[in-house]
This record gives structure tokens, sequence and C-alpha cells, in this order.
């Protein structure tokens, strides 16, 4: 079988929790025996071996908002990337190419894949409606232009946020509203999180599957644990995405306070790009930016406890499974692990405010034999549910859903002409 992803980003360095969930994808088509290609909207990495799509320009994208946006046709997203160049290099591909199936990269990618005459595979990673409303309740709204906000010149990036922000309602109600359209037409339809799988499902009245990221298990003999940091706690995420600069703006705020009350003197250790403009005022300087690296795990390897202060809900948290893998003890927010299906206590501590928060931290920091004890039941379980072969399976079944609907549908239009009355 020949499989085409069809996406808005490059598979390659640096590496995000949606990157991963496209290597995922990648590895487990092809670990499956199919040939898998992607093709990128707009322009691929130096040295990608991605097929190149070509984007929209500004002036495209300003007819899109008139045409399509501003007529309620497409959600801002979908206006972001389309254009008809675009539309018929991805059909002529996929005729040429003689691609079996189609996977679809979020909503932004299902305007292209709708009509074509293959399956094809809805992957929305998260419920972006939902946490574009939340989003939205809560005031912030800097993060709705995504990867295009790069595109934009510099003077510009700060006048387009402000323009996103306020049309963030309407993008969530926009975007719910095109789940629902293709999650309808899609042969198949998955999400990282089995929680928001099953919302969609009650929404869509079909089913929905759950293929989150695949993730890699740390031997259990490389692990040691008595080299670790015991004075200082990870986080993993670069502050030029929101949800991560809330992250560390919370745990400063609000964890820090309580940890210097009890006199415990913790370093935060924040593993990311991390621009000096963006860094959140640390009133006890006990915080520590460590910027990107390139060998994530070996970084991890160094600390016992990782802290996932984390205020947004929705999807699946990349980060505390890569922490979990690699046998460290995870002190969360409830939002933090939502969709994960852990056992509080057993696999993580899970806390609901900054005092049990800074507590746990205080006790872990304290005590190795109980972070041994959550690190090695938290690398079982993400060897249980989020191991590459577990993902492997979940494709299978999700590749041979989307052909059989998709034969079945044929099928049930061939009947229907053929129960046409002749006159």
């Amino acid at each position: 079988m020949k499989v085409l992803l069809v996406a808005t980003r490059d598979v390659d360095d640096p590496q995000t929790g949606r990157k991963l969930v496209l290597r995922t994808i990648m590895r487990s088509c092809t670990a499956l025996g199919h040939q898998v290609d992607i093709a990128v909207i707009g322009s691929p990495g130096l040295g990608s071996s991605g097929i190149p799509i070509p984007g929209p320009g500004v002036v495209q994208v300003g007819a899109n908002l008139v045409r399509h946006f501003l007529l309620g046709r497409k959600s801002l997203n979908e206006c972001l990337y389309w254009s008809r160049p675009a539309q018929q290099r991805i059909a002529d591909l996929v005729v040429s190419g003689r691609y079996d199936v189609v996977v679809a990269d979020m909503i932004r990618t299902a305007q292209f894949c709708a009509r074509l005459r293959v399956p094809w595979i809805l992957d929305l990673d998260d419920l972006l409606s939902d946490r574009y409303a939340a989003l939205a309740a809560a005031g912030r709204g800097h993060n709705l232009l995504g990867y295009f906000s790069q595109r934009l010149p510099a003077p510009l990036r700060r006048l387009a946020a402000w323009a996103a922000h306020r049309l963030l309602r309407v993008e969530a109600r926009r975007i719910a509203s095109q789940e629902v359209h293709y999650g309808m037409r899609a042969d198949a339809v998955t999400l990282v999180s089995s929680i928001e799988a099953a919302q969609l499902a009650r929404r869509l009245g079909r089913v929905v599957h759950d293929t989150a990221m695949g993730i890699d298990i740390a031997d259990a003999a490389r692990i040691d644990h008595a080299g670790r940091h015991t004075h200082a706690v990870a986080f993993v995420g670069g502050l030029d995405y929101q949800l991560n600069l809330d992250a560390v703006t919370h745990y400063l705020e609000h964890i820090a306070p309580e940890l210097e009350r009890s006199g415990c003197a913790i370093a935060l250790h924040v593993v990311g790009n991390a621009p000096v403009a963006l860094r959140p005022r640390d009133p006890f300087g006990r915080t520590v930016y460590l910027g990107y690296v390139d060998d994530l795990v070996s970084t991890l390897g160094r600390y016992a406890v990782f802290v996932a202060p984390i205020v947004a809900e929705g999807g699946i948290k990349t980060k505390v499974l890569e922490a979990m893998a690699n046998g460290l003890a995870v002190i969360a927010t409830e939002q933090a692990v939502a969709g994960l299906g852990i056992t509080p206590g057993t696999e993580c501590i899970v806390t609901q405010t900054p005092g049990e928060f800074a507590r746990a931290i205080q006790r872990l920091t304290n005590d190795a034999d109980a972070c041994h004890r959550l690190g090695t039941a938290a690398r079982g379980f993400v060897r249980l549910n989020f191991s590459h072969p577990v993902l492997q399976r979940k494709w299978q079944v999700l590749l041979k859903h989307a052909s059989a609907n998709f034969q079945e549908c044929a099928a049930s239009k061939v009947s229907a002409v053929d129960a046409k009355p002749i006159r």
C-alpha cells in the first residue's frame, strides 16, 4: 500500500509534539510494510525528503479571508493554507503516484483531501475548537496563527496576533463546524486523546479512533538514578509556544512561592527555546534556561523529577510521556495528564493546587526510593500504552477501517445508481 501524508509542516528537527505524531504515522505505516511519503504545503526544510506543495502568499491569504472566512465557508486555519494550485497539485500527485490512502494533517489540510477519489483519514490531533474556545474564555488568543505567524514580516506579527485574538471566538465556532463537516466526510477519523476521540464520536455519531504519538522507551539498564539532580526539577517546552509560557509562568507565580515559604530551595531547569524577552519574572532567581538541546534523552537523564504545571486542557502532552518513558518521577496538574489514562499516585503524582504541587516536589526531591518507584511504574505504563508497537497496531486497524468504509460507500453509490428507475 502507498500512503500519502498531507501536512503543513515538515517532520525534521526541531521536534514538537505534533511533529512527533506525524513521525509516528510514517514510522507505523512503514513498519507495516507500506510506502509512506509526506507532502508539505509550503517549503520543506533543507535536506528534507518531503514533496513540496505551493502554499498561498500573503495576497492569496488576504483574498481567502474575504472570499471564504468572511462568508463563512472556511475557518481562518484553512484560509492560511488554501490555494487552488495546491489543491490541484495534491490531486495530481495522488493520481500520478497511485496512492492508496491519504492522511490529512489536521483540519487545515482536510480541504485538500475531501474530494480525492481514494480513502482518506482525518487526523485532527486534538479538538482545536475546544482548545480555542477555552483560550477565548481565558482571554488568550496569541497562538491562533500558529506556524503561519513566522511567515509574516516581523512588524506585522504583533498586529496579526491582536487581530487573531479578536477572531478567536468566531474561529472556535467555525472550526467546530468544520470538524463535524469533515469528520462525517472522511473515511476514518482519529485524535491523539481517547477522551477527545470519545467526545467527537458522540458529536458525529460514528467511530473515532485514538492514535497518539509513539514514544521511545529508555533502557532501564542505562538509567542512573543515583547520578540525577536532587536540587533541580526539569520542564520541557519552548516559551515561544503560549501554552508552555503559561505553564512556566504558573510555576513561578504560584508554585515557586510555596516552595520558598517551606524553605525548599529547588531550581527549575527549562529545556527549550527561551527568548529573554519572553521569560517570566523570577522573583527568587532559581530558574535556569538550558535552551534547545539536540539530545533530549540524555538531558532528561540528569533529573529525577519532572514537573508539568500545565494549565491548558486538550490533546496529549508529549513532554509528560517522554519524561515518564525516561524513568523520571512526574508531578503534574490534572490538565497535564488528561487523556492519558494514568492512575494518580502510581505512575505519577497528580495535584490540584499549587500547594499540593510544591509539597510533592519537596517530598520527591528528598526521597530517591519514591522517585525510583514512580519512574519504574511510569516507564511500564508508557511501554504498555504508547510504545511504537502499540501505535503500529492502532494504525493497522485505522488503515483497514478507512479502506473498508471507502469501499462500502462506493458500493452504496453504485447500488443507488442501479436502483434508479429507467425513464
